[in-house]
């Protein structure tokens, strides 16, 4: 997937369906047309407010849409960060070992067909927080060294993975506790979801929880061992592509300072926390 004119970062996974989600950063000359993605983008794709598509993968992401805008609170940003940037939410039925993207070249979120209805769902959220992130300047990125690079993204990923288990807490609290169910199905990643519960239980705080969800992403040698490996995959590859050399450059010292600001302005201090202090 990364050609001679693309800078490519690959983020997350290119291993087996029980990780989460693959996440790809690409940057181009030039706009990449959503048709080169897929033969049959066409009708495998929904741009929100095309109110006229009736095609299957219309009919499934508005259901998607509708059922996490059921938190209008959160929702809003989420929503209007895709719709300014224009992501396309397409269903993939090629194997490629991951159970969505969100891929920055072509601007879309993808998800696996075979998937239940709260796994799209539970996808969709984590894409759509990444899409945040980048819109943010949470992107890779050869100014920094590959280690800070790799230590970005256990940032950037344990913020998604805590902000999910938020999402559908609140759902959960709304009467609507499915998609909190099935974030408890997913293999390597159901831990995250028992700690937030677990914190909520002995503070009833949501801002301690999460950020307890947040610490505890780190907690596991399988999450940081995968997404090491994927990161520096990428970084590689951009080296490779680019003939420049590694840069040793640090952060800066308030590079996340932002990272973890939810949408109703709240900041659950993620950059105070030691993990994310630690060299990868």
């Amino acid at each position: 997937m990364i050609g001679a004119r693309v800078i490519a970062i690959i983020l997350i996974l290119l291993f087996p369906l029980p990780g989460y989600c693959e996440y790809l950063f690409f940057e181009s000359d030039t706009a990449t047309d959503i048709r080169g993605w897929h033969p049959e983008s066409r009708n495998r794709c929904y741009f929100p407010g095309d109110e006229d598509a009736d095609h299957l993968a219309a009919k499934l992401f508005k259901n998607i849409l509708s059922y996490i805008q059921k938190d209008a609170e959160y929702s809003e940003a989420l929503m209007k960060t895709a719709v300014t940037t224009g992501i396309a939410f397409c269903i993939e039925n090629r194997a490629d070992g991951s159970r969505g993207y969100y891929d920055y070249r072509y601007n879309i979120i993808a998800v696996r067909e075979s998937l239940g209805f709260y796994q799209k769902v539970a996808i969709v959220l984590h894409e759509l927080r990444h899409v945040e992130q980048v819109n943010r300047g949470f992107r890779q990125t050869l100014e920094y060294s590959m280690n800070e690079m790799t230590r970005m993204t256990y940032a950037v990923e344990a913020d998604v993975q805590a902000f999910s288990v938020l999402f559908a807490w609140r759902m959960k609290k709304k009467g609507l506790p499915d998609l909190w169910h099935t974030l408890l199905t997913f293999k390597h990643y159901a831990d995250i979801a028992k700690s937030f519960e677990q914190e909520m239980a002995r503070s009833d705080d949501d801002m301690r929880a999460i950020k307890q969800a947040f610490i505890q992403w780190y907690d596991s040698a399988w999450r940081k061992k995968n997404y090491r490996t994927g990161c520096c995959m990428g970084y590689l590859d951009m080296l490779d592509e680019t003939n420049l050399i590694e840069s040793y450059e640090l952060l800066p010292q308030d590079f996340f300072d932002e990272l973890c600001v939810l949408p109703d302005g709240r900041n659950y201090g993620c950059q105070f926390t030691n993990v994310i202090k630690q060299e990868s």
